[in-house]
């Protein structure tokens, strides 16, 4: 039985991971677009930052909550 305040650390490492390749897969794929529509090659990789975090603020939230 986990302590309470304890997590799967691979789980975590996972979830960070897939965050940051989803952050940088969306600049990859739309660089071009955001540039030629907003004149700012990273605009839709600030918005997918902005909603990572928030995401993972709502994750560090439940993760301190006891879901039983």
């Amino acid at each position: 039985m986990e302590r309470p305040g304890q997590y799967d650390k691979m789980l975590f490492g996972a979830v960070m991971l897939l965050a940051l390749c989803g952050v940088v897969m969306v600049y990859s794929s739309s660089s071009v677009v955001a540039l030629k529509s907003y004149n700012d090659p990273a605009f839709f990789m600030r918005r997918q930052v902005l909603w990572a975090l928030v995401g993972l603020a709502a994750m560090a939230y439940t993760m301190r909550r006891d879901y039983r």
